[in-house]
């Protein structure tokens, strides 16, 4: 299971919104619908559904591994590929 992520980016036109959205999506009822409408796991524990991280345990028990987002995400591109890579995600977080 791939982790996901989201960050607010410095140079944001609209810092405030994208908190309150960040806030609004990780919050029981965003998390809610992600589970039971989206098809999203949830991150918490207390949504109801099998959708979260107790019920996924329950369902694949050893077999559920979180893919870290981290650098070993990488590790098996190509050395160019790699490195594109790494722009375009510089780039998109406006370092």
């Amino acid at each position: 299971m791939l982790s996901r992520v989201s960050f607010i980016s410095q140079q944001s036109q609209n810092s405030n919104a994208a908190k309150l959205w960040l806030d609004y999506v990780l919050s029981e009822q965003g998390q809610n619908i992600l589970a039971n409408q989206a098809d999203i796991p949830s991150i918490r524990n207390d949504i109801e559904g099998k959708n979260d991280i107790n019920g996924l345990t329950k369902i694949l028990g050893n077999a559920l591994k979180p893919i870290p987002v981290d650098e070993t995400l990488l590790e098996y591109l190509q050395p160019k590929k790699r490195l594109e890579y790494i722009k375009e995600w510089r780039t998109a977080a406006g370092k």
